[in-house]
């Protein structure tokens, strides 16, 4: 399969479930004009976003982790894949990447005590086993991308990272064009963290908040 030389950006947002959708909708329009901004000049194939929603004790526990505000419905983080895959294959990929983040971060102790839990859904066809949703990925060409392609996407990143509010720890991840990749949206099958946790090799990156009005508790978002 050919190396795709441009790189289509997917950003993955982690919501709080308990946001206000319209705190949401506004919060996820400033991350993408940011996203936007970022690769202006550079040759992509597109941007898109993609949603992991936490409930809200989880999500809560992130947010104070990497010290951010009570205000914040959203964390968010750019991923590099390739142009020329599905809708389907690039959302599972940049959803498993950003919990494959927090994961990690869990396993080293970051959040303390508490547990976090919540759930990654999967498209029904596909398996539940990590290896397998791996290996769909990989023959997919999700992350077949050419130096060019990788040399671009780390210049979007750093310009990404450059608009962010500063956090305390790092949370999310840029992939090599190696690096893999896994699970979704719109779908009914899911995967725990015991089912895919460890399945992706992620570098060190940062996942950046969205802030707007403070949540409501029973809100749900849509």
């Amino acid at each position: 399969m050919e190396e795709a030389t441009r790189p289509f950006i997917v950003m993955t947002v982690l919501v709080n479930s308990a946001a206000r959708p319209a705190a949401v909708t506004r919060s996820h329009a400033d991350a993408l004009e940011r996203a936007r901004g970022a690769a202006y000049g550079h040759d992509i194939g597109g941007i898109e976003i993609t949603e992991v929603t936490l409930p809200a004790k989880t999500f809560n526990v992130l947010r104070k982790a990497v010290g951010l505000p009570a205000t914040t419905v959203g964390l968010y983080d750019i991923f590099p894949v390739s142009p020329e895959v599905s809708e389907e294959h690039r959302r599972v990929a940049g959803k498993f990447l950003a919990a494959e983040a927090i994961w990690a971060l869990d396993e080293q102790g970051a959040f303390g005590a508490e547990a976090l839990q919540f759930r990654l859904e999967l498209p029904q066809s596909w398996s539940r086993e990590p290896k397998e949703i791996h290996k769909t990925l990989i023959d997919a060409g999700v992350l077949n991308l050419a130096a060019t392609a990788v040399e671009t996407f780390r210049h979007v990143k750093a310009a990404w990272e450059a608009t962010q509010p500063a956090v305390t720890q790092p949370v999310g991840a840029v992939p090599s064009s190696r690096e893999s990749a896994t699970s979704s949206a719109n779908t009914d099958h899911e995967a725990t963290r015991e089912e895919v946790a460890g399945s992706a090799a992620v570098a060190p990156g940062s996942l950046p908040s969205g802030e707007a009005q403070p949540s409501a508790p029973e809100a749900s978002v849509s």
